[in-house]
């Protein structure tokens, strides 16, 4: 009876699971009236949805609250959750008609801003905008490349790491940072990605893009960023490379990559590498041939050397060593006092 009762409640539990996903709807805007929304799911289903007062919104900063109860919501990804069955909707100038229910929560992810912009060919794509992102779509609702906004350096917290500066400081940094500017070519992957789905339209995967600027480390004298650009490899994945750099805590002055070690860049290639036992005698050679002391990444626990895809020939995307600085003494010895990450702070 136990068991019995046992395999109820799983039942019940599944039942209840499958009930709620089938009360999600996810598609494109298909009509807008006042109080009302229509979605078409990816296979061009229709549901229409009332909107009330007790409709929860979760919406991008190009759309208000009061938009979609006016039926002011353009074309638009999003996800809805159906409450009740509310009767049905047609549209007589077009000579459909679809189910309706009361909507529960609205979530839009991206909207359609009517901007557009041309391909080398003149092919337009629509300029859509979500929470943090930008997205290039083909006719029929294809996204094509996603823009994630790059962030940083003042605008992100990474736990454990003192970024109380001077606002002078920031400013510095700031400065070095708007130099630095975006380490990709937006224009070209957008034109690699279009090439790519000419080549497969249906086996096409979305790729995205973006840059973030985050401080990773940080003592009495230094603070530590790290750069990472999120690039799209033509197999469909991405790559993450990441670039380093320190900077005087007082002033904000970046520090030359080197400096941060008591030793020159190819004693410091030499000792990184042997400490990471790497084992590929090719991939060794790359890495000796490839090696910048920017490449190193000063981490609270352990130190990487961060090769970027296309620096070894080997390798499709970047390449990543980790060494801990517990177990490798000899190799934090080489970095100057003042920066290592067990510095007084």
């Amino acid at each position: 009876m136990k068991r019995m009762l046992t395999l109820l409640l799983a039942l019940t539990a599944l039942a209840a699971l499958c009930a709620c996903g089938e009360k999600t709807v996810a598609g494109f805007t298909a009509d807008s009236d006042p109080g009302l929304l229509v979605v078409a799911d990816p296979d061009g289903t229709r549901t229409a949805f009332h909107l009330t007062e007790d409709t929860e919104f979760f919406l991008p900063g190009e759309l208000a609250r009061e938009d979609m109860l006016a039926g002011r919501c353009p074309d638009a990804a999003l996800t809805v959750t159906r409450g009740r069955r509310n009767g049905s909707f047609t549209n007589a100038a077009e000579g459909w008609t679809c189910k309706a229910y009361d909507a529960e929560t609205v979530s839009v992810r991206i909207v359609d801003t009517g901007k557009t912009t041309a391909l080398s060919d003149g092919t337009a794509l629509g300029i859509w905008q979500g929470f943090g992102e930008m997205v290039y779509m083909l006719p029929g609702h294809r996204e094509l490349l996603t823009v994630q906004d790059c962030s940083g350096p003042d605008n992100t917290m990474v736990s454990g790491v003192d970024k109380t500066l001077s606002d002078a400081a920031w400013e510095k940094i700031r400065a070095y940072y708007d130099e630095q500017g975006l380490l990709y070519d937006e224009r070209s992957q957008l034109e690699s990605a279009y090439a790519a789905w000419q080549a497969d339209p249906q086996g096409y995967l979305s790729r995205r893009l973006g840059q973030t600027i985050s401080p990773a480390m940080s003592n009495e004298s230094i603070i530590f960023f790290i750069t990472t650009v999120t690039q799209p490899l033509e197999d469909g994945t991405v790559t993450e490379d990441q670039l380093g750099a320190a900077f005087d805590r007082a002033t904000g002055e970046p520090i030359p990559p080197e400096a941060l070690f008591t030793c020159g860049a190819e004693a410091l290639a030499e000792a990184a590498l042997a400490q990471a036992d790497v084992g590929d005698e090719v991939l060794l050679a790359e890495m000796r041939a490839a090696f910048r002391p920017e490449y190193v990444l000063l981490l609270p626990e352990h130190l990487s050397l961060s090769f970027p895809a296309g620096s070894l020939p080997s390798q499709p995307g970047g390449y990543v060593l980790g060494l801990n600085y517990a177990g490798h003494e000899d190799l934090t010895d080489l970095l100057q006092p003042w920066a290592r990450p067990d510095a007084p702070s």
